[in-house]
């Protein structure tokens, strides 16, 4: 028995739960109340969920996320390697353009001839960048990239060498004949190294197709640059008249 407010309580235990409720009212009349099953029906065991009250907010169920595939990282080990051969071979190839591009305006005769090799340092100073900064991303410093690379062409890179110190010490129409032909030929073994299938990995990937469209876009010029200029006939006028003896 228990009394709340003016309202007395009358709780009876039947069979190990509650059986009527008896109500008694302030005034003294008695009520019995039936009491509500607590489970999803006598016998079956099974709980009711809990219902909220009328107005009381219910908490929205959080959405189920899709699963994020993980991030690639910067590679490792034997991938690692590759990566860095690679950029080490495009690094020294872009090296290898700018230093024909400055011998050119230092000991070109001539004006198409400087203008080609200022257009050819600069672009290959520009991927050569590129190239660096790729590297410095993956954990590979610019003292690496200028390691000779295993399986590289020692025959290109001699010739090359052996380019570099003869055009060094020449000038003016010897030195444009021969500026054309190691450009040529620099360029030819620079097209040959690049791998045809690239790294799995987007970035490098663009970047080696941006160095071999710049090889392709300085031999096209060079082409152009490197036609002779035809001399104009001398005119009627600058003729001397034969002497007449």
């Amino acid at each position: 028995m228990k009394r709340l407010g003016g309202i007395t309580l009358a709780l009876t235990l039947v069979g190990g739960g509650l059986g009527p409720v008896g109500v008694a009212s302030a005034e003294g009349q008695s009520q019995t109340v039936q009491p509500k099953p607590e489970s999803g029906g006598e016998g079956t065991g099974v709980e009711t969920p809990a219902t909220a009250p009328p107005g009381a907010s219910v908490p929205a169920e959080s959405p189920e996320l899709p699963a994020v595939p993980p991030t690639a990282g910067p590679p490792r080990g034997a991938e690692l390697e590759r990566t860095t051969a690679l950029l080490a071979r495009l690094h020294q190839a872009a090296q290898r353009q700018v230093q024909l591009g400055e011998l050119a305006q230092g000991g070109a005769a001539n004006r198409a001839t400087r203008a080609y090799g200022a257009d050819l340092a600069s672009d290959f100073r520009a991927l050569d960048g590129r190239v660096i900064a790729f590297a410095a991303e993956n954990g590979v410093g610019e003292d690496r990239l200028n390691d000779p690379v295993r399986g590289e062409n020692v025959v290109a890179l001699r010739r090359h060498t052996e380019n570099l110190t003869r055009l060094a010490g020449e000038r003016g129409e010897t030195f444009d004949r021969d500026f054309w032909v190691a450009v040529a030929g620099e360029q030819s073994a620079s097209s040959d190294m690049l791998p045809s299938a690239m790294l799995d990995q987007p970035a490098l990937s663009g970047l080696v197709s941006d160095f071999s469209a710049g090889l392709d876009r300085a031999s096209a010029r060079a082409l152009v640059a490197a036609r002779p200029t035809e001399s104009a006939p001398p005119s009627p006028a600058s003729e001397q008249p034969p002497t007449v003896p």
